[in-house]
């Protein structure tokens, strides 16, 4: 099926969340960063209303070392879920440093304590954890327990 003229790539969808306990996503980007802040995207709008984020004071940097890129995505996750249930902060953008065996992130987003909650992320699992990158675009699979 063809993509109508002029119409966005998809940033990312819920593949199923019919089951209570965790939700199936699937990101998409053409560059690494457009990837991660269409993750960020997504983990947010799964947890609260997306469009409810607007005071972007909040400003974090930290950095993820693994070997490859895959495994870099996975501990960033794994880093967002950490500063969502210790700082309670929930990110909408975010700038990215890439190197060879790290990820240097600087993200930008608020406090939860004045947003509806919808779901709360428990964890990330390995179940169905994919990342390929298929004509110039990455596609990133994933489950989150909630």
């Amino acid at each position: 099926m063809e993509k109508p003229i002029g119409a966005k790539p998809k940033k990312w969808e819920i593949v199923e969340d019919k089951n209570i306990a965790d939700v199936f996503l699937v990101v998409f980007g053409k560059t690494k960063h457009a990837l991660l802040n269409n993750l960020l995207e997504a983990f947010a709008a799964i947890i609260t209303e997306i469009k409810e984020i607007k005071n972007l004071k909040e400003k974090i940097t930290f950095k993820v070392e693994a070997f490859d890129f895959y495994e870099q995505i996975f501990l960033f996750i794994e880093k967002l879920i950490y500063l969502k249930d210790t700082k309670h902060l929930i990110f909408k953008k975010g700038d990215f440093c890439f190197k060879k065996n790290s990820i240097e992130a600087t993200l930008f987003g608020q406090k939860l304590t004045h947003l509806p909650i919808k779901v709360d992320i428990k964890a990330l699992t390995r179940h169905k954890f994919d990342l390929k990158r298929k004509n110039g675009t990455y596609r990133l699979s994933l489950v989150f327990d909630i």
